[in-house]
């Protein structure tokens, strides 16, 4: 059995990933205050020191009018979490300023992910039937700590796709052999039954 590609809602991800790293890169350069940390599908508790975060992961993989028959399209929905801190004032990271950080990084990702979300993810035309301009939502962290002044805010965006399976034409669908121990069969969709 041959061993198949890789899924288009998994290769979306990477081009998501690749492009915000590189943006965060060349916005360090002009201000190294304004970096972000880039991560794919990362499960356990954000780390402190890696703040601003930007994390993406498949939330949802929907099929496009499912009935008995193979879907041929499917909708993923990919969500892009920003974790942002506040900055040490005095005694205490401030929440002004952890919001603040947050509607930057918020812009930060919408504006770096523009490009790459209106050029089909750089996929060949008809790959891409459909995308949803991502919408916006804020999220308590799952640190649930107010000394911690971590907020957070989710993209989510729909990226409806073609899908079709691996080449299966080595398997022989035209004849179908069922052995159930006591009953055996074949069939011949030429044929019928023997």
């Amino acid at each position: 059995m041959p061993v198949i590609d890789r899924s288009l809602d998994d290769l979306i991800i990477d081009k998501m990933v690749t492009v915000l790293a590189a943006f965060s890169a060349e916005q360090a350069a002009i201000q190294a205050s304004v970096k972000f940390y880039v991560e794919r599908d990362q499960l356990r508790p954000i780390e402190r020191r890696k703040l601003p975060l930007v994390n993406i992961w498949l939330d949802t993989l929907t099929p496009e009018d499912p009935s008995t028959k193979t879907c041929e399209q499917e909708t993923a929905d990919i969500n892009i979490d920003c974790y942002t801190r506040g900055v040490e004032a005095e005694s205490a990271p401030s929440d002004q300023d952890a919001m603040l950080r947050l509607y930057y990084l918020k812009h930060q990702v919408k504006y770096a992910l523009y490009k790459l979300i209106n050029a089909d993810f750089g996929f060949g035309a008809g790959i891409i039937a459909r995308k949803h301009w991502p919408r916006f939502n804020l999220f308590q962290t799952d640190t649930k700590m107010p000394e911690e002044q971590i907020v957070g805010g989710r993209w989510v965006v729909s990226v409806e796709y073609a899908w079709q399976p691996e080449d299966i034409s080595t398997i022989n669908l035209e004849e179908l052999r069922v052995d159930a121990g006591m009953f055996d069969a074949y069939y011949s969709y030429g044929g019928g039954e023997t």
